[in-house]
């Protein structure tokens, strides 16, 4: 729950692509979305906000846990996924 509520804190302003692979790299495990983020940054765009980029994989994660729980290794608990649909939220609306 930690994580989440770090994750939503950063959400909570910009979030340019050069910075985030730093400040993500422990909350946001997946390959993607960094590959993602690093192709804005090679692409001359690193002061680009990447919080919609996180917002999509962060609702994306939400509907493939709830949708095949045993296919995650980790377990989150129903407090983490509230913390974590209120910020995706407030950005994909």
């Amino acid at each position: 729950m930690a994580k989440a509520r770090k994750l939503a804190k950063l959400l909570a302003k910009s979030l340019p692509a050069k910075k985030a692979t730093d400040v993500l790299y422990d909350l946001v495990g997946d390959d993607h979305l960094f590959d993602a983020i690093g192709a804005d940054v090679r692409d001359g765009f690193g002061q680009s906000d990447v919080r919609y980029a996180v917002a999509e994989k962060l609702k994306e994660w939400d509907e493939y846990y709830h949708a095949s729980p045993e296919s995650w290794r980790d377990k989150f608990s129903p407090a983490t996924w509230v913390a974590l649909r209120r910020a995706y939220k407030k950005i994909l609306g």
